[in-house]
């Protein structure tokens, strides 16, 4: 999962990316997978199984989404907007990426 999302950003940054951003996109990469792993609750008994591997995999692309939402808020964070001569950003919320692509955690009911 880890060389397919670097593989990912490599692409994706093209010739903006070296080889000295990489410590940096693996960081984002594993709190993306980190982040998704918890958000997604997976019941004991799949990860016994290792289906939430195939899980995974099946959304790389809203990990990837999140490792870069990760990469892109680097000296930001936990800022919802940032204005600073006379330029407005505002920022998403991981809860619009895992929307974005249909995530949605497992639920448990209580005994």
């Amino acid at each position: 999962m880890e060389s397919t999302l670097l593989t990912m950003f490599q692409n994706y940054l093209g010739g903006e990316y070296d080889s000295s951003m990489e410590t940096v996109v693996r960081f984002c990469i594993n709190r993306a997978i980190t982040s998704f792993r918890a958000y997604m609750n997976y019941p004991p008994d799949y990860v016994e199984n290792g289906l939430d591997a195939s899980d995974m995999e099946a959304h790389v692309y809203c990990i990837f989404d999140l490792a870069f939402y990760y990469w892109n808020l680097q000296g930001v964070e936990f800022q919802t907007e940032h204005t600073e001569n006379s330029v407005k950003r505002t920022y998403n919320t991981e809860a619009t990426i895992y929307a974005t692509h249909g995530v949605v955690p497992f639920a448990g009911v209580m005994d």
